[in-house]
């Protein structure tokens, strides 16, 4: 056999050889590869969203985006779509991601139904006494009695005919009754009726009583 022949047998032997090598360094690295990261849709804001304003176009203010698990927020909207009128009840900047906590839910929708033009939901500290033991619900009607302490003690009518929007929590332990409880009682007023609310409760008690649903009298001289 010639040399040169003997010379061109040894260098592809070798540069095979080399391929060989290189394709199962490659094999290797392949499947000592991480595992592709999983991900999940979230909704992100593409502009500034108000709060406790239906979206009526979401496609133009909002996209989805792709974040890993472990770094998604907890109870992501993945769908653009679910938010088709839908409201926030916090203000978002843009490139911000939605969660369910985000929005509003129906118990608030339902409140905010019930307050009239030109009223607003004002929330007043309360205790189980001072909401006649705890039976005052949503949609009473109620007088507002405010007690002062000092110098002397007084006592006067603050408001009357007062609509309840919402009252603390409900005690389920008894089903048949659902006894209302909580520290706060939500009211709807006018920005009037809510100084004085305000006013009333930083200068003594406020108690809550129960009118009848029919009764529409008002006394004089508050």
């Amino acid at each position: 056999m010639k040399p040169k022949t003997m010379i061109l047998m040894v260098v592809a032997v070798a540069c095979g050889l080399g391929a060989s090598y290189m394709t199962s360094k490659l094999l290797a690295r392949n499947n000592n590869a991480a595992p592709p990261v999983e991900t999940v849709d979230v909704v992100v804001t593409t502009a500034r969203i108000p709060s406790w304003q239906p979206i009526k176009d979401p496609e133009k203010v909002l996209t989805i985006k792709k974040y890993p698990v472990d770094v998604a927020p907890k109870k992501p909207v993945s769908k653009i779509e679910d938010l088709k009128d839908k409201s926030l009840n916090v203000f978002l900047e843009e490139g911000k991601p939605i969660t369910e906590e985000d929005l509003v839910g129906k118990d608030s929708q339902d409140i905010a139904a019930k307050i009239m033009p030109g009223q607003r939901a004002i929330a007043i500290k309360v205790t189980a006494e001072s909401l006649a033991g705890g039976f005052i619900r949503p949609g009473s009607r109620v007088d507002v009695l405010c007690t002062i302490r000092s110098p002397e003690v007084s006592s006067r009518v603050l408001l009357q005919n007062m609509l309840i929007l919402a009252v603390g929590e409900i005690d389920t332990k008894d089903s048949s009754t659902k006894t209302l409880i909580g520290s706060t009682a939500t009211l709807a007023a006018t920005l009037e009726e809510g100084s004085r609310l305000s006013l009333g409760q930083s200068m003594g008690d406020l108690r809550l009583v129960v009118r009848r649903p029919d009764d529409a009298e008002m006394v004089g001289n508050l």
